[in-house]
């Protein structure tokens, strides 16, 4: 799974910083890592230090103390909904920001199977996949990142050379009653500083791009997984929404998945509030002269409602043997001990598509009604049925040249 969410404030993420981002470990460290070309550039070591990270939040060259990039200094206004202390009521409001915007953090997941498995197991070489795969969509979002050319009288964007990424592995959901199941993620936090190669000058990074391919990211870094999960020799199955492992069973996956649950409980009781907060954003939008899509605005929405009604990492009250005593009880007696890496290599795969099947399937599905697809709608098909089997480079190739395609893919409209 990957979300997004834009950092709107360089202090509310220095506080998360604190609170959360370095409290677990990254190959045995008790900090996140540096990603991205400007790593070497300003000087920075691997390890993410919580001077650095606030520095660069803040402008500044977190070696120097120089300013990192011209900036814009004041504020603006802008309009959001906030819930009231006293009133416990949703209210429009205006609100001082500052003018200068912050980043993204981008959230890569592993499948709840695979968290479960490997917190049973700690099986490194699974974690490892994991870890590659989130490096790959590292580097997939800064190649998309963007600067803003104004340099006699222009106004247009050009492609960056490289930007700055604050990643940090996470191995615990959010608690629900005091308790966390298993929820391998890695938060990649992409700060507002890219290099102009052009120019040869750090500008504000724009994430413009970025946001238009977050499709692409999602469905690539799903096939990339699974792909190196079935290099490894694990059994996978085939689900509506990707695969899992073959070794932990469906019942399993939804009873370690109830911070999921509980936002989708909060969904179904607060859609009409969720649309009403929705649509005003997308208005709120197009006052600003820009394009918000009902579902985008709808998902955004949806998003703050899970920050909204969770609680903080800090209130879990299991931890160590007693979390891992908490996990053993949701499970079946002797169950612990059947989770194994050989159970699991011993496994056959379910419900995996061969590619060829795969591509005739897309074909299939996306031109069934219509006579023109776009490149979106058949790499997204392609990998959702192909996954396991199917790479995304393999994809691409078949979506830009594949024989098939070129017929349907050139006519008008």
């Amino acid at each position: 799974m990957l979300t997004k969410a834009e950092i709107k404030s360089a202090q509310g993420c220095e506080r998360y910083f604190d609170r959360h981002l370095t409290t677990e470990e990254y190959y045995g460290k008790t900090v996140g890592i540096w990603q991205g070309g400007l790593v070497e550039k300003l000087g920075l070591d691997r390890d993410v230090t919580k001077e650095a990270f606030k520095a660069v939040l803040h402008n500044v060259h977190p070696v120097t103390g120089e300013r990192l990039t011209a900036r814009t200094n004041g504020t603006r206004i802008e309009h959001g909904w906030e819930l009231q202390s006293e009133s416990r009521k949703w209210e429009w409001k205006a609100k001082e920001v500052d003018n200068r915007d912050i980043g993204w953090d981008f959230t890569y997941s592993m499948p709840k199977s695979a968290s479960v498995y490997y917190e049973v197991t700690k099986d490194r070489e699974v974690m490892q996949a994991f870890l590659e795969t989130n490096a790959a969509l590292v580097g997939w979002i800064q190649d998309d990142l963007q600067v803003r050319v104004r340099v006699n009288g222009a106004s247009h964007d050009r492609d960056a050379q490289g930007g700055l990424c604050a990643t940090f592995l996470h191995e615990t959901a959010r608690p629900v009653s005091g308790a966390t199941d298993p929820h391998v993620h890695c938060h990649n936090t992409f700060l507002n500083v890219a290099f102009d190669p052009e120019e040869q000058r750090l500008k504000a990074a724009k994430f413009r791009k970025v946001i238009e391919n977050e499709w692409r990211y999602k469905a690539k870094a799903h096939a990339l997984f699974a792909e190196k999960l079935v290099e490894l020799g694990h059994g996978l199955r085939k689900t509506a929404n990707g695969i899992e492992m073959q070794v932990i069973t469906p019942d399993e996956v939804q009873a370690f998945s109830k911070r999921s649950q509980q936002i989708q409980e909060l969904e179904r009781t607060l859609r009409p509030e969720l649309e009403r907060r929705a649509d005003a954003a997308v208005h709120a939008a197009a006052a600003r002269g820009e394009v918000l899509s009902p579902d985008d605005a709808y998902a955004g929405e949806k998003a703050k409602l899970a920050r909204e009604h969770r609680q903080g990492k800090g209130q879990a009250t299991l931890e160590g043997k007693a979390l891992e005593d908490n996990w053993r009880d949701q499970l079946a007696p002797g169950r612990l001990e059947q989770i194994t890496k050989d159970v699991s290599l011993s496994l056959e795969s379910v419900g995996l598509m061969e590619p060829e099947a795969a591509k005739r399937h897309t074909i299939k599905h996306c031109f069934e009604r219509q006579s023109v697809a776009k490149e979106s709608e058949l790499l997204i098909e392609l990998l959702k049925v192909g996954i396991g089997r199917v790479s995304g480079a393999e994809a691409e190739r078949f979506v830009q040249s594949d024989p098939r395609l070129a017929h349907s893919l050139a006519q008008p409209g």
